[in-house]
């Protein structure tokens, strides 16, 4: 089996086996590939942190002739990137690049120039001021790269110059459309502003170093950012989270909107009830520890959750009994070290969560979370942990 020795980035993983990881990377050399790290769960293991997602480092990888899976030697750190994983905004915001990379990327089709811009955006999201702009500009690049540029200079269906006063964007159709060609298109198109087309022209056709010295504001910015946003969804062949998907789901934003189960209460006023309908919803998240989750809803209440509390009561089928609410999950099964690796909106009423130990499966509706809680007013009897064997 002939060594390979590549720069790497880690895309995402998944367990394997008892104690084995299946890692996904973006390489230098190889382009997209998946490899096993061997024992990478276990407690003496030495991959363990170092193949977290959004990792730059260097592989020792063996490759065995008719197996499309990579054997993991080795792995030296170049970069963890650690901050990505104490801020959520920038974890979505990164894990949003990696994850486009992975859909529009093949295995085995290696592309320098990608790798250099995913490392060069991960780095630049770390110094950025405002992750949603930067991750914009970042997902126009790669679709001008790897031949999903979206047609700007006339109607990506039947070829005709656009003129068009009110120009619309088709994601099926992968650009810009003419009114004849819109309203045969099988989903709804984005209406865009002369600004908004010239813009977006702008940005997929100037020099990459340039890129990050464009800016938008106002009609301008939402417009390309709902265009972009349809468009990758479709490239990607599903929804991506967006980078601000909390702030996203208040009242006051433009966004995705956040609903979750409703609660009812009963008003005296007048003869019949009057069903008041409530709304609870996630406004901000944020660590508050190493470990330590805080989630402010909408009610006002701002919730604590330690990471590892919330993996052991996870909802899921494997976790917990559908018909009695038992936990099937042992808590002292769960490593003492967890980490939240990545979070997802699910619709518009729950968090899925992406655990350390591979395990993503579990859909956390609004109201079980906010049920939860384990500040000092909803426990202030704290319930006695249980020591686990368990590390990693």
């Amino acid at each position: 089996m002939p060594l390979v020795k590549t720069a790497a980035i880690v895309l995402h993983s998944r367990k394997w086996g008892d104690a084995d990881r299946i890692v996904t990377f973006y390489t230098m050399r190889i382009g997209k590939l998946r490899g096993v790290a061997r024992g990478a769960r276990r407690l003496k293991s030495r991959l363990g942190g170092m193949i977290e997602p959004f990792t730059l480092c260097q592989l020792d990888l063996f490759e065995k002739p008719g197996d499309s899976l990579y054997r993991i030697s080795q792995v030296a750190l170049d970069e963890p990137f650690a901050k990505f994983r104490d801020d959520l905004t920038l974890m979505t915001a990164a894990g949003r690049m990696v994850n486009l990379v992975s859909a529009v990327m093949a295995e085995g089709d290696p592309d320098p120039r990608v790798f250099e811009m995913l490392e060069s955006g991960l780095r630049t999201l770390l110094e950025s001021r405002d992750a949603a702009w930067t991750t914009l500009l970042f997902q126009i690049r790669l679709l001008g790269m790897t031949g999903f540029r979206p047609q700007t200079e006339q109607c990506a269906t039947c070829g005709q110059v656009h003129r068009s006063p009110l120009p619309q964007f088709s994601p099926m159709a992968g650009g810009i459309v003419c009114e004849r060609c819109a309203s045969r298109q099988p989903f709804r198109c984005t209406a865009l502003s002369r600004g908004s087309v010239a813009f977006l022209h702008q940005a997929l056709h100037m020099q990459p170093a340039l890129l990050n010295r464009l800016h938008a504001a106002g009609q301008v910015r939402t417009e390309v950012e709902s265009a972009i946003e349809s468009y990758v969804t479709v490239v990607a062949g599903r929804r991506l989270p967006p980078v601000d998907f909390l702030t996203s789901g208040s009242p006051a934003s433009k966004g995705i909107r956040f609903e979750c189960c409703r609660c009812f209460r009963i008003s005296s006023k007048g003869a019949l009830p009057v069903m008041t309908e409530t709304v609870l919803e996630p406004t901000d998240m944020e660590w508050v520890a190493k470990g330590v989750l805080s989630i402010t809803w909408s009610d006002g209440h701002k919730a604590l959750y330690p990471v590892r509390y919330l993996r052991q009561h996870c909802p899921c089928a494997a976790c917990t009994d559908e018909w009695t609410g038992e936990l099937r999950l042992k808590p002292d099964d769960v490593p003492l070290v967890m980490m939240l690796q990545d979070v997802q909106p699910v619709g518009r009423y729950a968090f899925q969560f992406t655990w350390s130990d591979g395990h993503d499966t579990g859909i956390y509706s609004y109201t079980f979370p906010r049920r939860m809680c384990q500040c000092d007013v909803c426990q202030p009897v704290k319930p006695v942990e249980p020591r686990s064997r368990r590390l990693l």
